[in-house]
């Protein structure tokens, strides 16, 4: 069996597999309680480009997937009851629900606009910033780990606690070159607690560590690491807004979906009615 998926996978990646399909795309490659797989069956799976010695882990692959689901479905239809193998409903609602998604995706990808402006998002954020509470400590950020054996490591160290730019473009030239990690968090908010996961040592109250000590450095065995703070808001504060603006986007954006399919459910179910396409039997009175 393999040494023929193997024949097949070869003519499959070659110049003539177009013909080759043509050809014998009715020849079975595996079977599983009298169901056949067929080279038709399995034509599109390989990337373009595959080599034949990948195309062959991919159809081992292939194959076994589909022999197991076919020895699980045959036990299933075994030793279901034959209301429980009666599906028919379940498939129908399905189609259904599967067709009404699809609608409203390709309805949404034509009418929902996605700009949202500045101000839009601000607007939110003014008028419900009780509910914009940190759950957790965030800072802006540099965080180094360089060998503590590197001839860079002074320098890092006077260097680290700056913010001027020409210090900067120093340490960063230095630090992408010589630290196993320069994470420069300047323009993004990240939870205080994934550098501090990074450390060797944790205190035992962050919040009151971090206030105390914007800048710190730590060592193990190898390596000196070096965090320096360049902003910080502490959990239970207003969360920033420049923080929250994907998430107001989101929620702007979800808002709009749901009131364009809202909008297109009332007034398709409106036009049936007038149309007369829609009865219903059950007096409301």
């Amino acid at each position: 069996m393999m040494r023929k998926g193997l024949y097949l996978l070869v003519l499959m990646v070659g110049a003539s597999a177009c013909s080759f399909f043509r050809d014998a795309q009715d020849e079975p490659i595996a079977e599983a309680f009298g169901k056949k797989l067929y080279i038709s069956d399995v034509k599109n799976i390989f990337p373009e480009g595959v080599k034949p010695s990948d195309s062959l882990a991919i159809l081992k692959g292939y194959i076994d997937s589909w022999t197991r689901k076919q020895i699980l479905l045959n036990l299933a239809e075994d030793n279901l009851s034959s209301s429980d193998k009666d599906v028919e409903q379940e498939l129908d609602d399905y189609r259904s629900t599967l067709l009404i998604n699809r609608y409203e995706q390709q309805f949404l990808n034509q009418k929902l606009d996605t700009n949202v402006s500045k101000e839009e998002i601000q607007k939110v954020y003014s008028a419900n910033s009780q509910s914009f509470v940190l759950t957790a400590s965030i800072v802006k950020a540099l965080y180094i780990k360089i060998k503590t054996t590197s001839p860079y490591l002074d320098k890092i160290r006077s260097l680290y606690k700056g913010s001027g730019e020409s210090s900067m473009k120093e340490l960063e030239s230095i630090g992408r070159q010589a630290a196993e990690n320069f994470d420069y968090f300047n323009d993004k908010w990240v939870f205080f607690n994934e550098i501090l996961s990074e450390l060797p040592t944790k205190p035992a109250n962050a919040d009151e560590f971090l206030v105390k000590n914007p800048n710190f450095e730590q060592h193990d065995n190898a390596y000196t690491y070096f965090v320096s703070v360049r902003q910080y808001k502490l959990k239970g504060s207003l969360s920033p807004f420049d923080y929250e603006m994907e998430n107001i986007k989101s929620v702007i954006l979800n808002k709009r979906r749901q009131e364009l399919i809202e909008g297109l459910e009332k007034g398709v179910f409106e036009n049936a009615k007038r149309q007369k396409k829609v009865k219903v039997y059950v007096d409301n009175k």
